[in-house]
């Protein structure tokens, strides 16, 4: 209990620290786009790479991965049913029902979460998994055969990107799935090769130990 009260005690100032520091205009009024590009594009997926990339993965495939697979799927598939059969909601609108109530923050908030209260960011790795190959995906789908946005157009825009491609290149999941590549292979990389990266990451919450 008493390492759960600190850990949030210490979220919590960090908290207080960013709000002082928005108030004051320290750090320009474009500072929370381009802090939260830097952590989701850059620190997040160099930590869980190499948090994922030294874990052992029975871990990914333990009794409680499934769990939060099967739950995860389970919800999503029943909110869909209820949205479109059951209210008769438009496929558009039944997708992003559905995502708003079974998807949930596992990065931005899953991962700090997990490192200052459980110490390992990797426990979040099998609802990020399921969520950004599975969920993503199909209510990409789901979108763009409703006529959803189309995403930029114009000149030197190319096609646009299947929705499988889109969840793969999201840089989370790029972290993610090189880290499990690394673990997968009978040869665990170097200090000295996981340092820059590790550098990287410490921009991201890091285990207490």
């Amino acid at each position: 209990m008493t390492d759960v009260l600190a850990a949030l005690a210490t979220m919590a100032v960090v908290i207080a620290a960013g709000w002082v520091l928005r108030v004051r205009g320290v750090l320009g009024d474009d500072s929370a786009r381009v802090l939260a590009t830097v952590c989701f594009s850059v620190a997040g997926p160099c930590l869980l790479f190499s948090t994922v990339a030294r874990a052992d993965l029975g871990r990914l495939a333990s009794g409680g991965a499934v769990v939060t697979w099967a739950t995860t799927l389970a919800l999503a598939a029943v909110l869909a049913a209820i949205c479109r059969w059951g209210l008769r909601l438009p496929p558009g609108r039944a997708a992003i029902t559905t995502l708003a109530g079974s998807y949930v923050n596992a990065g931005n908030l899953g991962i700090p979460l997990a490192v200052y209260l459980f110490g390992d960011a990797l426990v979040v790795v099998p609802t990020m998994l399921v969520q950004l190959l599975l969920l993503a995906p199909l209510a990409f789908v789901a979108l763009d055969r409703a006529g959803g946005p189309q995403g930029p157009s114009g000149p030197g825009v190319g096609r646009r990107r299947s929705p499988l491609r889109t969840a793969v290149t999201n840089p989370i999941t790029v972290g993610t799935l090189l880290g499990l590549a690394v673990a997968a292979v009978p040869w665990t990389p170097p200090d000295v090769l996981l340092a820059p990266v590790e550098l990287l990451g410490s921009a991201a919450p890091r285990s207490r130990s």
